[in-house]
């Protein structure tokens, strides 16, 4: 993670890991990516009528604190266990449900309308690193900057990218999301959420939060990764893509 389960209140040189990670990536040093605050970007993938648009969000740079704020990624005993206690505790008890906290920074936020106004792509890909739709109370997610939330929300609905699909990760258990948009979440292919010392109550826990699933047995605790499958079917005039998602182990 760019900057871990850290408030953007700490001490990390964010502007600087910045520039490290876009040297590793071999983005040119004229890019425009190189003067924004954050590693937020979109790429057009496709010919002048059969596009792919990914969108990639950067959901660090610029967050603010939780409603509590959050301590899970400080090198004490169990503080990723105190973040998720803190984070039930808000959501179970209804802590927050107007916490003003912002998760993507003015700029990028400008950004992504624009992106979705002017974009005139067959299918679009919105990659958040965290979970967008989730109902569950555990997880680090964008339910927990409820005003973020919806107006991202607000921005799907007023532009309605066409065959929109968003891509999440982070929770170490994969899932499909379908209310009211659809995602994708896929983490990990090295470890899970069943393989550490409490894996045992990783299934009931997931399976606990339904809300935000169109089918209640739409997620996986075991190695997984995400597909996304587009059939173009021939693209005659009118027809249009089919768009595919699911979850492989």
């Amino acid at each position: 993670k760019f900057l871990r389960d850290r408030e953007v209140t700490c001490c990390y040189a964010r502007a600087g890991s910045q520039q490290a990670f876009l040297d590793f990536i071999g983005v040119d040093r004229h890019s425009a990516r190189r003067r924004r605050q954050g590693l937020y970007s979109s790429h057009n993938f496709g010919n002048s009528t059969d596009v792919v648009k990914v969108i990639l969000l950067d959901t660090r740079y610029h967050r603010d604190s939780h409603f509590i704020p959050s301590i899970g990624s400080f090198k004490i005993p169990f503080s990723a266990l105190v973040a998720a206690f803190t984070r039930w505790l808000c959501g179970t008890l209804g802590l927050g449900l107007d916490h003003g906290g912002d998760i993507l920074g003015e700029e990028q936020w400008l950004w992504l309308e624009d992106e979705l106004k002017n974009s005139r792509a067959a299918v679009h890909i919105l990659v958040s690193s965290i979970q967008v739709l989730t109902s569950n109370n555990l997880v680090e997610s964008w339910k927990h900057f409820p005003r973020s939330k919806r107006k991202l929300l607000e921005l799907i609905l007023r532009y309605r990218p066409s065959n929109l699909v968003i891509l999440s990760g982070d929770v170490h258990f994969a899932e499909l999301s379908g209310r009211p948009a659809v995602e994708v979440t896929s983490s990990g292919m090295t470890h899970t959420c069943a393989t550490v010392w409490w894996g045992r109550a990783c299934g009931p826990i997931v399976g606990a939060y339904q809300e935000h699933r169109e089918r209640p047995g739409d997620w996986y605790t075991g190695y997984n990764f995400g597909t996304v499958e587009i059939d173009w079917g021939g693209r005659g005039k009118g027809i249009k893509p089919v768009v595919s998602a699911s979850i492989r182990n």
